[in-house]
């Protein structure tokens, strides 16, 4: 056997006993003397001393550990992921790639296992993707870094175990991976994650999956930001943010949040005081809609999709409708500002495929459970601001028919725009002008229907 081969066989014995012992209080080592040896600390076999390969503290099996990342200088083949050596931080000593930190969390299945990545980098040359975060595992930049995960190629992180999350990260999919986390499992979060660059999706949940995005997260120039399917809840909020960094899903080249199958997603952010259209939580600048809700219809009888609420959220200046939701979703709109769209504030659409899907919350021309305000709850919606208007309308209803629609569209007391001028149904009896089409600016268009039996917007009226 020639020297090399001997240094590899002696590197693997020592990287297996860094696995066992680094969670069960063992170390990889050398002898206090020169030459491989046992150690005097009960740790594995290590390498000679003619080896440049340091020498790691173990890190405790216990509930609440940390694994450290370096992916500057550390070293997935001896390291523990301790980040000690004798007491001492060694950045040889943390694992260099997040994949090995991931493995070495999931192997260690321990409730509360952090992953921390110490230093300001760029990762992704040494990552095998995707990256699989197990149940229980938050990863993170030390305090004071920054990093940003390159993907390379196929989708970014996978989470598919309860309790995961990723904080802080940058996410960069270069324009050629597909999506950027893939949440499987309840109880994952995103917060204060920025996600860019990838051709199909920022984030997608789906199956049961239940994920919490907040802290400023910010989801740009993606394919689509957040993609909901399945059964997936998802809530977004603006908690952490603020308005000079919100909690933000732009710049996509499609829509910037899709809500399909039994998905849901809730929205909820404080609108600014000051400036129209700004908020801790914005959907802006998308090419397609700002949000597009197609939940899907159930068996015939069933009380149809749950409901989905959006709350405080900003969604201006989006290529096609700030809000776009089918006939047969399920959609509550309070305090929230639609306006500066190039379509529509919101459009309601009959989903094309449900047209003679059944009655009731079975019709794709449904349109029952989409409330932007009731009597005793108005919905204090901006849906056509006078200085910054839609291109089209504040609300386009568009069903293929009378039949099934559970109507009319309830949007008692918003705030729309007629002649120039606001128009606040909450507070005072105004008239709203309506089409019997959408093509045009204004504050309602009913296609090819009469508007005055579709839509219950009082205190205002329409003449």
């Amino acid at each position: 056997m020639n020297r090399a081969t001997l240094l590899m066989l002696i590197g693997s014995l020592a990287l297996l006993g860094c696995q066992a012992d680094s969670l069960t209080g063992g170390r990889p080592g050398t002898g206090p003397g020169t030459g491989p040896g046992t150690g005097s600390d009960g740790g594995a076999v290590g390498p000679g001393a003619d080896m440049t390969s340091p020498r790691c503290d173990a890190v405790a099996l216990a509930e609440g550990l940390t694994l450290h990342v370096n992916p500057v200088l550390g070293d997935d083949a001896v390291a523990t992921g301790s980040g000690v050596w004798k007491g001492a931080p060694s950045a040889e000593c943390a694992f260099r790639s997040i994949t090995r930190a991931a493995a070495a969390a999931s192997a260690a299945a321990r409730r509360g296992m952090r992953i921390v990545v110490d230093v300001s980098s760029t990762a992704g040359s040494d990552e095998t993707f995707p990256i699989f975060l197990p149940a229980d595992t938050t990863l993170s930049p030390a305090a004071g870094t920054t990093t940003t995960v390159v993907v390379g190629g196929g989708d970014g992180f996978h989470l598919l175990g309860a309790s995961a999350a990723i904080e802080g990260l940058v996410i960069d999919g270069h324009g050629s991976a597909p999506i950027g986390v893939v949440v499987l499992a309840a109880d994952v979060r995103l917060a204060g994650v920025e996600i860019r660059g990838f051709t199909t999706a920022a984030v997608r949940a789906d199956n049961d999956a239940a994920l919490h995005m907040t802290a400023g997260a910010s989801l740009h120039d993606n394919r689509t930001g957040l993609v909901a399917t399945g059964s997936a809840r998802v809530d977004v909020d603006g908690a952490g943010a603020t308005e000079q960094a919100p909690t933000r899903v732009a710049a996509s080249t499609g829509s910037g949040i899709e809500v399909r199958g039994q998905a849901r997603v809730n929205l909820a952010g404080t609108l600014s005081e000051t400036t129209p259209g700004d908020g801790t939580l914005v959907v802006r600048g998308n090419a397609g809609d700002g949000i597009l809700i197609e939940q899907l219809l159930v068996a015939q009888g069933a009380a149809g999709p749950l409901g989905m609420t959006i709350a405080g959220l900003a969604v201006t200046d989006n290529g096609g409708s700030g809000v776009h939701v089918f006939g047969g979703s399920a959609l509550k709109v309070r305090g929230s500002y639609l306006s500066r769209n190039a379509l529509h504030g919101l459009h309601v659409e009959t989903d094309p495929a449900f047209v003679t899907g059944g009655a009731g919350a079975n019709s794709g021309n449904d349109i029952g459970r989409i409330d932007l305000g009731i009597p005793g709850d108005p919905g204090g919606v901006t849906l056509q601001d006078d200085g910054a208007p839609n291109g089209r309308k504040g609300v386009c209803l568009q069903t293929t028919s009378g039949k099934d629609m559970n109507g009319p569209l309830k949007l008692q007391g918003n705030v729309f725009a007629t002649s120039g001028s606001a128009v606040d149904c909450s507070r005072i009896a105004g008239a709203l002008p309506a089409t019997g089409d959408c093509s045009a600016a204004g504050p309602l268009g009913d296609v090819g229907r009469n508007p005055k039996n579709d839509f219950d917007v009082a205190l205002c009226a329409v003449p």
